[in-house]
């Protein structure tokens, strides 16, 4: 299992939290989005443009970060969660990376600069489902998608 994560301080507590009977099996790589002024004006809707929606964000690029997958050959993976930053380039390259049979998870897949990105899983390829419900730390409903590759 493999963690790829931007936020280095949230990497160490995910880090910590991990057991000893698991850091065999896992590993955990901190890649940190890089300053790219051009970026500010990118459209985060774009799964090209490598850019979070996040305010806090602007004027930085995800490009390294949401290309890291790509060292795993294609049709791979069993599962990728995608729940960090520039969301609509992570699951662009995710798609490609899983299995016949296996899962790609979009948290908050509610938002509407998610909806290109998900256009790119074909329903012949992809079966999806939504599911709604409270999250744990926000007072309001928010949706994940999961999408499984059809065998």
């Amino acid at each position: 299992m493999t963690t790829i994560e931007h936020d280095a301080a949230w990497a160490e507590r995910v880090g910590a939290a991990v057991g000893p009977d698991s850091r065999g099996t896992w590993s955990l790589e901190v890649v940190p989005p890089e300053e790219d002024p051009a970026s500010a004006h990118a459209d985060p809707a774009d799964p090209d443009a490598y850019v979070s929606a996040s305010r806090a964000f602007l004027g930085v690029s995800f490009g390294a970060y949401a290309c890291a997958i790509e060292r795993f050959a294609a049709d791979t993976l069993d599962l990728v969660l995608v729940a960090g930053r520039a969301r609509p380039a992570c699951l662009r390259h995710a798609l490609a990376k899983v299995r016949r049979g296996g899962l790609v998870v979009l948290d908050h897949s509610e938002r509407s600069w998610y909806g290109p990105a998900l256009a790119l899983a074909d329903p012949a390829a992809w079966e999806r489902t939504d599911h709604a419900g409270p999250g744990p730390y926000a007072e309001c409903f928010w949706r994940t998608t999961i999408l499984r590759r059809r065998a």
